[in-house]
């Protein structure tokens, strides 16, 4: 993967709080002859995915996709292949320089991507080279945990890869409590965190772009309360490159970093209904689709309009008895 710079914007409605990201574009790219693709994939924590009725808008074009992805399955569309009509209809049209892309329908609810948009994440992307693409990696389904990079090498229809990584290890004396330990790297081409509860060890921050990061361990120690070290350098990574030895150490005394924590994320409230509103999406608590949902926990994501072009979408969870 090489560096370019896309903006890909995703208005996903996924708060930290949620147990699951929806995300279905997956690359795009521009191949040897200029012309624009972009790969639709079901992530892991999906089921499968219904893409019929479901408008893929750009900066110039408008076509409505008629397709369904199931585990594991890809699918590349580009101007030739919404020409035959039997994936899509109408027209597809990316500008190479700058551009955005927004899947959009009642039942998905919205998402785009638009480039060049730095720093790049959840919604921001580099802009692809000719015959290169940009990314995107979600490493555990939550917005922290996303990114869109370059790949110099796309992977139409496959899995995406060749981005850069930084990695290490966290240690602690061993008659600490811990509850819970998190890395996080942060720089212009990423974002990327790691999180364990109860325990330490190796870790791997996937999905970067090369360039240059601030890594940062934090931690919540029963002794201590919340402790935050930073890496005393920056981190810089190559080109799909992987980095390791990025170590640290939980501090015998809170003597590190004293700031605040961020405030704890904490399960919504839940709301008992006896049906769900028109429209809503519901989801069990792994983050897989339930269709006709019968009595039970359910997490429901619910579009609404706020103007301009991205539409807001929530999750609450719900008690539904039926």
């Amino acid at each position: 993967m090489i560096r370019i710079i896309v903006t890909l914007l995703v208005v996903v409605g996924a708060a930290s709080a949620n147990p699951f990201l929806l995300t279905y574009i997956s690359e795009v790219g521009f191949d040897s002859a200029g012309r624009p693709w972009v790969e639709f994939c079901v992530q892991p924590w999906e089921d499968e995915g219904y893409l019929h009725d479901v408008l893929l808008v750009t900066g110039s074009s408008v076509c409505t996709l008629d397709f369904d992805l199931g585990p594991g399955e890809f699918v590349v569309l580009d101007s030739e292949v919404v020409a035959q009509g039997e994936l899509a209809h109408g027209t597809f049209r990316l500008n190479p320089l700058a551009d955005s892309l927004m899947l959009r329908s009642d039942f998905i609810g919205a998402e785009s991507v638009r480039y060049p948009v730095f720093p790049t994440g959840l919604g921001s992307a580099p802009a692809p080279p000719p015959g290169a693409s940009v990314a995107f990696c979600n490493s555990i389904g939550e917005v922290d945990a996303c990114n869109w990079y370059v790949d110099s090498t796309p992977t139409r229809g496959g899995p995406n890869d060749d981005y850069s990584s930084i990695g290490g290890r966290v240690d602690m004396d061993s008659t600490f409590n811990l509850q819970w330990v998190s890395v996080r790297a942060s720089g212009r081409y990423g974002t990327m965190f790691w999180r364990m509860f109860d325990t330490v060890g190796e870790y791997v921050l996937p999905g970067l772009g090369a360039g240059a990061y601030l890594v940062t361990m934090a931690a919540y120690v029963r002794e201590l309360g919340y402790v935050e070290v930073p890496y005393p350098e920056s981190v810089r990574v190559g080109y799909s490159q992987a980095i390791g030895g990025i170590n640290f150490r939980i501090p015998s005394s809170a003597v590190a970093d004293q700031r605040q924590p961020r405030a704890p994320v904490t399960p919504p409230a839940a709301t008992v209904m006896r049906e769900l509103p028109v429209g809503a999406v519901a989801f069990d608590a792994m983050g897989r689709r339930a269709v006709n949902p019968k009595s039970g926990v359910f997490f429901v994501r619910e579009r609404s309009a706020v103007g301009g072009e991205r539409p807001a979408v929530t999750v609450r969870k719900v008690i539904l008895q039926r």
